[in-house]
């Protein structure tokens, strides 16, 4: 491996290939079966080559992906956020998202590093020594197991862990925000409330407005003058003190609306000296208590939606996370993994294909366009895996894969249509 290397650095373009030509050596020993000729030390320089090109244009979607979602975390999450270092955390936590990426990267890896092979006429020495263009299908097979596997291991195991792992942080992060007594102008949502706290110049505490949903009566919105939020001694709980409340129930869209209770506050607001309370408002002038955290809300555990199952869960293999999790979105998720793990296995015998159809003049759009036919699988399978779940799970893993063995028969076919345009140089200057 390392002397093809060396000999290509120091002898250029032609280099290599006085070396096929000197050495029978690199390509007859360690010949690993018959179909498969390509000595091991040029094969392991092609991975290496290819490894090296996908996992830099990996990083680099990934490095896009992430500044964005930094600023989207941001501003999405600003209230349960307090730190850059929780910012931080979340925004790695997202990382393994960009798996859709995969299929895409071998593609350009596979396509870069064969039209610098084919462009150094080493494909036409494999040819001359009548190995054949088939060596290097075997080596795009090698490719694609190796990105199906990963893309498995990422979606099936790694993904549903981290999007709950974020959305145990984030419950955290929230739950300290609220202890150290929350963000100034800022919505916290709640089951069954929503809180707007906003500062009041000079005072040192604040004012919220909370507005209760109850589905046995009224909804009550409850007006707090100043407010001040503690931390207990209990753990998971906090002291608060409120000070000039008032809490107003109005009907909402279950309850029965009373006709005269317009009227009634009306009559009120128009009375200067009439004595008359009404019995839906209440007011408090000092209010103090210990709450628990857990009344607003609680960490779900793993598993409440589909994407946080690993795939073993998804095919009852190992115990369900979760119940209650309809089986037809369980069957669209695996589903869903299924389709982007084949499309990395399709995605080097298309690059391939892409080389072939490389000329002076498609030089510009062949990688474009090849991108552009991985994607279209994409979305055509994606959609055709749906029609078909409601079949069950064996139709549409049938009918999925059925799809992807005619893409890969066809492929093959078209690479050994065109082996001849495939090796032959059609860049670089004779």
């Amino acid at each position: 491996m390392g002397f093809v290397a060396k000999e290509h650095v120091v002898t250029g373009d032609h280099g290599l290939v006085a070396q096929f030509i000197r050495n029978d050596s690199l390509l007859a020993p360690r010949r690993v079966a018959t179909y498969f000729s390509i000595s091991q030390s040029y094969a392991s320089w092609i991975i290496a080559q290819v490894v090296l090109y996908s996992l830099l244009i990996v990083l680099l979607f990934e490095g896009i992906f992430l500044s964005q979602h930094f600023i989207d975390i941001f501003q999405e999450f600003a209230d349960e956020v307090g730190s850059l270092t929780d910012a931080m955390m979340l925004v790695v936590l997202t990382a393994p998202e960009i798996h859709f990426v995969i299929p895409v990267a071998v593609l350009t890896a596979v396509y870069l590093v064969m039209i610098k092979c084919r462009e150094r006429r080493e494909l036409i020495v494999l040819t001359g020594t009548g190995l054949g263009v088939q060596q290097f299908a075997v080596l795009a097979f090698v490719f694609g197991m190796a990105a199906l596997s990963m893309s498995l291991v990422i979606t099936g195991i790694i993904v549903p862990h981290t999007r709950f792992a974020f959305r145990s942080d984030l419950f955290v992060f929230r739950n300290e925000a609220i202890t150290a007594g929350g963000t100034t102008g800022h919505f916290y949502s709640f089951p069954g409330y929503i809180v707007f706290k906003w500062p009041q110049p000079g005072a040192k505490d604040s004012a919220l407005f909370i507005y209760q949903s109850r589905e046995g009566g009224d909804d009550r919105a409850i007006s707090v003058n100043n407010a001040h939020v503690s931390g207990s001694s209990q753990r998971e709980a906090l002291d608060l003190r409120l000070r000039d409340v008032v809490a107003v129930d109005v009907p909402n869209a279950n309850s029965q609306q009373d006709e005269g209770w317009p009227l009634q506050i009306a009559k009120l607001s128009d009375c200067t000296a009439c004595a008359q309370v009404d019995k839906r408002v209440m007011r408090i002038e000092n209010y103090a208590l210990t709450f628990d955290l857990g009344q607003l809300s609680h960490l779900e555990p793993r598993g409440i939606e589909p994407g946080e199952w690993t795939t073993a869960e998804l095919l009852a293999i190992s115990p369900a996370p979760h119940v209650g999790i309809s089986g037809e979105s369980l069957r669209k998720e695996l589903m869903d993994r299924l389709v982007r793990s084949l499309l990395c296995l399709s995605a080097p015998f298309i690059a391939l294909l892409a080389v072939g159809w490389t000329t002076r003049l498609t030089q510009g759009f062949a990688l474009p366009i090849a991108c552009g036919v991985v994607l279209c699988i994409d979305v055509i399978d994606l959609t055709i895996a749906r029609m078909l779940n409601a079949g069950g799970v064996m139709v549409s893993v049938a009918g999925v894969t059925a799809i992807f063995a005619c893409i890969l028969s066809l492929a093959i076919w078209q690479i050994g249509a065109r082996q001849s345009a495939l090796v032959r140089p059609a860049l670089s200057k004779v």
